[in-house]
């Protein structure tokens, strides 16, 4: 290891870090999840407009 020095430990770092971003770009939220979070957009609107 010590060869390579610290660009070895980087790109051991690197390679977990650009997996959790693709997963994250690529993983489509649960649809209860959508569902919660549109239920309370509705419901913040609906306060703001007072109806």
């Amino acid at each position: 290891m010590p060869m390579f020095g610290w660009r070895a430990v980087f790109l051991v770092g690197l390679v977990p870090a650009l997996i959790a971003i693709y997963v994250r770009m690529h993983l489509k939220e649960p649809i209860l999840w959508q569902r919660k979070k549109q239920r309370q957009q509705e419901l913040i609107a609906k306060k703001e407009n007072g109806t």
